[in-house]
Protein backbone atom coordinates (compact mmCIF):
# COMPACT_ATOMS: atom_id res chain seq x y z
CA UNK A 1 0.00 0.00 0.00
CA UNK A 2 2.78 2.64 1.67
CA UNK A 3 4.47 1.84 -2.19
CA UNK A 4 1.66 2.18 -4.58
CA UNK A 5 0.56 5.70 -2.75
CA UNK A 6 4.43 6.76 -2.79
CA UNK A 7 4.28 6.08 -6.84
CA UNK A 8 0.86 7.68 -6.97
CA UNK A 9 2.36 10.81 -5.20
CA UNK A 10 5.39 10.71 -7.05
CA UNK A 11 3.73 10.81 -10.41
CA UNK A 12 1.03 13.65 -9.07
CA UNK A 13 4.71 15.20 -7.99
CA UNK A 14 6.30 15.11 -11.58
CA UNK A 15 2.99 16.54 -13.24
CA UNK A 16 2.15 19.32 -11.52
CA UNK A 17 4.22 19.75 -8.00
CA UNK A 18 0.88 19.09 -6.08
CA UNK A 19 0.63 15.40 -4.09
CA UNK A 20 -0.24 15.14 -0.28
CA UNK A 21 1.85 13.46 2.20
CA UNK A 22 -0.44 11.95 4.02
CA UNK A 23 -0.44 8.00 4.08
CA UNK A 24 -3.58 7.14 5.34
CA UNK A 25 -6.67 6.17 3.33
CA UNK A 26 -9.02 8.96 1.97
CA UNK A 27 -13.56 8.25 1.70
CA UNK A 28 -15.44 9.83 -1.44
CA UNK A 29 -18.56 11.58 -1.90
CA UNK A 30 -18.74 12.44 1.89
CA UNK A 31 -19.44 16.28 1.60
CA UNK A 32 -20.41 17.45 5.04
CA UNK A 33 -19.35 14.78 6.98
CA UNK A 34 -16.37 14.81 8.86
CA UNK A 35 -15.06 15.52 12.12
CA UNK A 36 -12.82 18.61 11.87
CA UNK A 37 -10.69 20.64 9.42
CA UNK A 38 -6.37 21.04 9.02
CA UNK A 39 -5.49 24.00 7.95
CA UNK A 40 -1.82 23.55 6.40
CA UNK A 41 0.05 27.07 5.87
CA UNK A 42 3.45 26.87 3.51
CA UNK A 43 6.54 28.51 3.77
CA UNK A 44 7.51 29.76 0.34
CA UNK A 45 11.14 30.28 0.26
CA UNK A 46 11.67 26.46 1.26
CA UNK A 47 8.38 25.79 -1.49
CA UNK A 48 10.62 28.16 -3.98
CA UNK A 49 13.90 25.84 -2.82
CA UNK A 50 12.39 22.62 -3.73
CA UNK A 51 10.91 23.56 -6.65
CA UNK A 52 13.77 25.61 -7.94
CA UNK A 53 14.79 23.69 -11.18
CA UNK A 54 11.41 25.44 -12.63
CA UNK A 55 11.68 28.74 -11.92
CA UNK A 56 8.58 29.79 -11.00
CA UNK A 57 7.59 33.44 -11.44
CA UNK A 58 6.69 34.26 -8.01
CA UNK A 59 9.89 32.17 -6.51
CA UNK A 60 11.95 34.48 -8.73
CA UNK A 61 10.14 37.60 -7.94
CA UNK A 62 8.56 37.09 -4.01
CA UNK A 63 6.87 39.39 -2.51
CA UNK A 64 8.38 40.91 0.91
CA UNK A 65 5.19 39.20 3.28
CA UNK A 66 6.10 35.98 1.88
CA UNK A 67 9.57 36.21 3.67
CA UNK A 68 8.29 36.89 7.03
CA UNK A 69 4.52 35.23 6.80
CA UNK A 70 3.33 31.94 5.98
CA UNK A 71 0.73 31.14 3.26
CA UNK A 72 -2.20 28.74 3.10
CA UNK A 73 -2.05 25.76 1.17
CA UNK A 74 -5.57 24.25 2.19
CA UNK A 75 -8.63 24.04 4.77
CA UNK A 76 -9.18 20.18 4.88
CA UNK A 77 -11.81 18.19 6.15
CA UNK A 78 -10.53 15.11 7.85
CA UNK A 79 -11.66 12.11 9.97
CA UNK A 80 -10.73 11.92 13.61
CA UNK A 81 -9.60 8.16 12.74
CA UNK A 82 -7.29 8.83 10.22
CA UNK A 83 -8.84 9.23 6.92
CA UNK A 84 -10.43 11.88 4.52
CA UNK A 85 -12.95 12.29 2.26
CA UNK A 86 -11.85 14.37 -1.04
CA UNK A 87 -13.32 15.52 -4.48
CA UNK A 88 -17.14 15.11 -2.87
CA UNK A 89 -18.75 16.66 -5.86
CA UNK A 90 -18.69 17.61 -9.64
CA UNK A 91 -19.06 21.11 -8.75
CA UNK A 92 -16.36 23.09 -11.03
CA UNK A 93 -14.67 25.47 -9.68
CA UNK A 94 -15.70 29.24 -10.23
CA UNK A 95 -12.84 31.64 -11.18
CA UNK A 96 -15.29 34.61 -10.68
CA UNK A 97 -15.42 33.69 -6.73
CA UNK A 98 -11.89 34.79 -6.67
CA UNK A 99 -12.59 38.54 -7.70
CA UNK A 100 -16.14 38.44 -5.35
CA UNK A 101 -13.55 37.76 -2.31
CA UNK A 102 -11.37 39.95 -3.69
CA UNK A 103 -7.79 38.78 -5.74
CA UNK A 104 -5.66 40.89 -3.55
CA UNK A 105 -6.30 38.59 -0.64
CA UNK A 106 -5.30 35.37 -2.47
CA UNK A 107 -2.28 37.37 -3.85
CA UNK A 108 -1.14 37.98 -0.56
CA UNK A 109 -2.18 34.73 1.75
CA UNK A 110 -2.97 32.34 -0.88
CA UNK A 111 -0.61 32.30 -3.19
CA UNK A 112 0.32 30.09 -6.25
CA UNK A 113 3.65 31.11 -6.83
CA UNK A 114 3.75 29.12 -10.07
CA UNK A 115 1.94 31.21 -12.39
CA UNK A 116 2.37 35.45 -12.81
CA UNK A 117 -0.65 36.80 -11.83
CA UNK A 118 -2.86 37.00 -14.84
CA UNK A 119 -1.61 34.15 -16.80
CA UNK A 120 -3.13 31.50 -17.67
CA UNK A 121 -2.94 28.56 -14.55
CA UNK A 122 -2.75 31.17 -12.35
CA UNK A 123 -6.04 29.77 -10.71
CA UNK A 124 -5.63 26.25 -11.01
CA UNK A 125 -4.33 26.18 -7.47
CA UNK A 126 -7.29 27.53 -5.98
CA UNK A 127 -9.36 25.19 -8.21
CA UNK A 128 -7.34 21.95 -7.31
CA UNK A 129 -8.02 23.10 -4.04
CA UNK A 130 -11.78 23.25 -4.26
CA UNK A 131 -12.25 20.10 -6.18
CA UNK A 132 -10.31 18.00 -3.73
CA UNK A 133 -11.27 19.19 -0.76
CA UNK A 134 -13.39 22.46 -0.37
CA UNK A 135 -16.53 19.74 -2.55
CA UNK A 136 -15.99 18.23 0.66
CA UNK A 137 -16.75 20.78 3.29
CA UNK A 138 -20.46 21.19 2.65
CA UNK A 139 -19.96 25.22 2.02
CA UNK A 140 -20.53 26.72 -0.99
CA UNK A 141 -17.21 27.51 -2.75
CA UNK A 142 -17.76 31.51 -1.70
CA UNK A 143 -17.99 30.63 1.96
CA UNK A 144 -14.97 28.05 1.65
CA UNK A 145 -12.73 30.08 0.40
CA UNK A 146 -13.72 33.72 2.36
CA UNK A 147 -13.75 31.66 5.84
CA UNK A 148 -10.41 29.75 5.23
CA UNK A 149 -8.53 33.60 3.71
CA UNK A 150 -10.34 34.66 7.71
CA UNK A 151 -9.05 31.99 9.53
CA UNK A 152 -5.54 32.12 8.66
CA UNK A 153 -3.23 31.88 11.46
CA UNK A 154 -0.89 34.82 12.19
CA UNK A 155 2.61 33.65 11.55
CA UNK A 156 4.44 34.26 14.98
CA UNK A 157 7.15 36.66 14.93
CA UNK A 158 9.85 33.91 15.94
CA UNK A 159 9.55 33.26 12.08
CA UNK A 160 10.33 36.58 11.07
CA UNK A 161 12.81 37.59 13.67
CA UNK A 162 14.51 34.46 12.38
CA UNK A 163 14.62 35.00 8.66
CA UNK A 164 17.68 32.87 7.66
CA UNK A 165 18.70 31.81 11.13
CA UNK A 166 17.57 29.23 12.99
CA UNK A 167 14.66 28.79 15.49
CA UNK A 168 14.35 25.81 18.56
CA UNK A 169 11.48 23.48 17.22
CA UNK A 170 10.26 23.32 21.10
CA UNK A 171 10.18 27.47 20.75
CA UNK A 172 7.88 27.19 17.08
CA UNK A 173 5.53 24.55 18.79
CA UNK A 174 4.88 26.93 21.91
CA UNK A 175 4.79 29.90 19.55
CA UNK A 176 1.54 28.24 17.36
CA UNK A 177 -0.05 26.92 20.92
CA UNK A 178 2.21 23.79 21.81
CA UNK A 179 2.60 19.89 21.15
CA UNK A 180 -1.09 19.12 20.81
CA UNK A 181 -1.74 22.47 18.92
CA UNK A 182 0.46 21.75 16.01
CA UNK A 183 2.24 19.87 13.75
CA UNK A 184 5.53 21.38 12.44
CA UNK A 185 7.07 19.67 8.86
CA UNK A 186 10.33 20.44 7.09
CA UNK A 187 11.56 18.90 4.24
CA UNK A 188 11.54 15.21 3.76
CA UNK A 189 15.66 14.83 2.79
CA UNK A 190 17.35 16.45 5.81
CA UNK A 191 14.06 17.49 7.92
CA UNK A 192 16.30 20.60 9.00
CA UNK A 193 13.78 23.32 7.19
CA UNK A 194 10.52 24.94 7.78
CA UNK A 195 8.58 24.15 4.97
CA UNK A 196 4.94 23.67 6.59
CA UNK A 197 2.87 24.00 9.89
CA UNK A 198 -0.66 22.17 10.52
CA UNK A 199 -3.30 23.36 12.98
CA UNK A 200 -6.66 21.92 13.36
CA UNK A 201 -10.05 23.71 13.69
CA UNK A 202 -13.45 22.40 14.73
CA UNK A 203 -16.08 22.43 12.43
CA UNK A 204 -19.83 23.00 13.14
CA UNK A 205 -23.15 22.21 11.51
CA UNK A 206 -23.06 23.40 7.42
CA UNK A 207 -19.37 22.66 7.19
CA UNK A 208 -18.40 26.05 9.25
CA UNK A 209 -15.22 26.06 10.90
CA UNK A 210 -14.88 26.75 14.16
CA UNK A 211 -11.84 27.67 17.38
CA UNK A 212 -9.10 25.94 17.18
CA UNK A 213 -8.71 22.55 19.11
CA UNK A 214 -6.34 19.73 19.55
CA UNK A 215 -5.26 17.79 16.72
CA UNK A 216 -5.47 13.76 16.57
CA UNK A 217 -2.60 12.18 16.95
CA UNK A 218 -2.24 11.12 13.24
CA UNK A 219 -1.84 14.56 11.79
CA UNK A 220 0.78 15.61 14.77
CA UNK A 221 3.02 12.43 13.98
CA UNK A 222 3.03 14.60 9.89
CA UNK A 223 6.00 16.42 12.21
CA UNK A 224 9.25 15.21 11.23
CA UNK A 225 11.27 17.89 12.16
CA UNK A 226 14.97 17.86 14.58
CA UNK A 227 14.96 19.93 17.39
CA UNK A 228 16.83 22.80 15.48
CA UNK A 229 15.16 24.05 12.08
CA UNK A 230 16.43 26.55 9.73
CA UNK A 231 13.93 29.56 8.35
CA UNK A 232 15.77 29.72 4.86
CA UNK A 233 15.50 32.80 3.40
CA UNK A 234 14.32 32.91 -0.85
CA UNK A 235 17.25 31.07 -2.88
CA UNK A 236 16.98 34.93 -4.85
CA UNK A 237 17.96 36.85 -1.96
CA UNK A 238 20.92 38.64 -1.46
CA UNK A 239 23.49 37.15 0.49
CA UNK A 240 21.74 33.88 0.31
CA UNK A 241 23.77 31.66 2.09
CA UNK A 242 22.61 28.96 4.29
CA UNK A 243 22.67 25.97 1.32
CA UNK A 244 24.93 28.08 -1.34
CA UNK A 245 27.51 25.47 -1.13
CA UNK A 246 25.09 22.55 -2.53
CA UNK A 247 22.66 24.63 -4.43
CA UNK A 248 23.10 24.20 -7.57
CA UNK A 249 20.28 24.79 -10.36
CA UNK A 250 21.01 20.89 -11.90
CA UNK A 251 17.47 19.93 -12.39
CA UNK A 252 17.41 17.70 -9.37
CA UNK A 253 14.26 18.04 -7.60
CA UNK A 254 14.33 17.02 -3.64
CA UNK A 255 10.67 18.17 -3.12
CA UNK A 256 8.70 17.78 -0.25
CA UNK A 257 5.57 15.60 -0.52
CA UNK A 258 3.35 17.50 1.23
CA UNK A 259 2.95 20.30 -1.39
CA UNK A 260 -0.04 20.19 -3.39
Amino acid sequence: MFRATTLICLASLFINGWCLSKKHKHKENDMGDFDLYIMSMSFQPEYCYQHRKYEYYYCENPKDTWRYNLTLHGLWPEYNEGSYPQTCTTEKFDEAVVYEIGLGRFETYWVNSKVKAGEEGYTDFWEHEWSKHGTCSGLGQYNYFDLTLGNILKTPSIVSDNYGGTVAKVDLVDAYGGPSMVAIVCDTSSKKYLSEVRVCFGVEEGGVPTERIECPEHVLDEGNCGDEIHVDKFYVDENYSSRQKTFVRTGKDDSVSMVQ
